[in-house]
């Protein structure tokens, strides 16, 4: 997810919490590493159900397993956060936690459509693994050099980050379902499109951070 940054002062260790909430920081953390154990699962039904559309058989019930763990990783990626939220246990480790853990399936699941092609699911072409992998590396590139640059850098998600995830899952669940290929086109293009626009304003952000450190430095 492309996130706004927001430069921050390096405070330590985050504050202790009452230790009636404590135990429930384990809950995101539980839900993040079981969205992470569902990739491999989701990769290898993915295989299965190709295999069985080579073999002449039916793919109908492998087809709705990808289709489950697919929704599974999903609502997964919706709970973390909330319950993060909602108990007030949120840390900056769960939050990168969480973060690669969205990187990681969408870069799998995106990898596996391109590279693991067969009669039973609608192609996706090679670019728009390339774009979404470019985004991510040039995200990483800046985190670090700003990092380097001016300290600590936070990612403030915003509606265009959550709205690129959102179309990328929405991409997936056409081609598991096996839309036709004009519905995996259009979305295709549509989310390149946004992820094309996020990035954009991803870069606008990290030079204005860049401009700030350089004046600073400089007056």
């Amino acid at each position: 997810m492309s996130a706004t940054l927001k430069a921050g002062l390096d405070v330590g260790e985050p504050t202790p919490r009452p230790a009636r909430v404590s135990a429930w920081i384990a809950l995101p953390w539980f839900l993040t590493l079981v969205r992470i154990g569902l990739i491999p699962v989701l990769v290898n039904g993915w295989v299965l159900c190709q295999a069985a559309a080579r073999a002449g058989e039916s793919t109908a019930a492998p087809r709705r397993w990808v289709m489950l763990l697919l929704v599974a990783i999903g609502v997964s990626d919706v709970l973390d956060g909330a319950f993060a939220r909602w108990l007030d246990v949120r840390t900056r480790a769960g939050a990168r936690l969480d973060a690669v853990a969205d990187k990681l399936a969408q870069l799998a699941i995106l990898s596996t459509m391109v590279f693991a092609p067969g009669p039973a699911f609608p192609s996706v072409p090679l670019w728009f693994l390339a774009l979404f992998a470019g985004r991510d590396l040039l995200e990483a590139a800046g985190f670090a050099a700003l990092r380097l640059r001016r300290g600590p850098v936070e990612g403030e998600h915003r509606w265009h980050g959550k709205a690129s995830t959102v179309l990328a899952f929405a991409l997936f669940a056409a081609v598991i379902a096996g839309a036709p290929g004009s519905l995996v086109s259009l979305l295709v293009g549509l989310s390149a499109a946004l992820v094309v626009f996020s990035t954009g304003l991803y870069v606008r952000d990290g030079l204005l951070l860049w401009g700030e450190a350089r004046s600073a430095r400089n007056g």
